[in-house]
């Protein structure tokens, strides 16, 4: 059964949910089963509370496991980690692949903070060919899909500037 109620943890005004559930063990001794409770309270905000089975003088004892406060974390956490939120440390242009390439490539970026993107295709006499990107973009990964099918065979090169950052990098279009 879950409870919720608002409690005080540290002094701080918080919603609470006791979870109570049974843990089901064989009793060899007796040949009997036995069902064990047990319960847990969450904190919102401030992580698990567990309650011990033992009844110290002033009833149930709980514990702490864990908590942030004030985006320090102390003590055990469960948390799940989400991968493709992790946001890159640098800005960075990646050789496409594949290159060369016939008749189209993916570009690869990443970018450590906001940023205006723009990411552009050129010959080798320096003409612009394309512009895939022309935009202000948040942090994270990007790719580009690059169709070359109506150019000819040459080296070609693309070119991303993110706020203060430039690169180029060549590619080779192969027919």
């Amino acid at each position: 059964m879950d409870d919720k109620y608002s409690s005080l943890v540290f002094g701080q005004e918080t919603v609470s949910m006791k979870i109570t559930y049974y843990d089901y063990q064989a009793d060899t001794a007796i040949n009997e089963f036995s069902w064990p409770r047990f319960t847990m309270t969450i904190a919102a905000g401030f992580g698990e509370l567990v309650e011990t089975l033992e009844e110290p003088p002033d009833g149930p004892q709980r514990i702490l496991q864990g908590c942030i406060i004030d985006g320090v974390t102390y003590g055990k956490l469960t948390d799940v980690d989400d991968e493709d939120n992790i946001l890159p440390t640098n800005v960075e242009l990646y050789q496409n692949y594949p290159n060369p390439f016939n008749p189209s490539t993916e570009i690869r970026y990443a970018l450590k903070e906001n940023a205006f993107v723009a990411l552009k295709i050129f010959d080798v006499l320096g003409s612009e060919i394309a512009v895939l990107k022309n935009e202000n973009q948040p942090a994270g990964d990007y790719a580009v899909h690059f169709d070359a099918s109506k150019l000819p065979s040459g080296i070609y090169f693309y070119s991303i500037t993110a706020g203060s950052f430039r690169q180029t990098k060549k590619m080779i279009l192969l027919r």
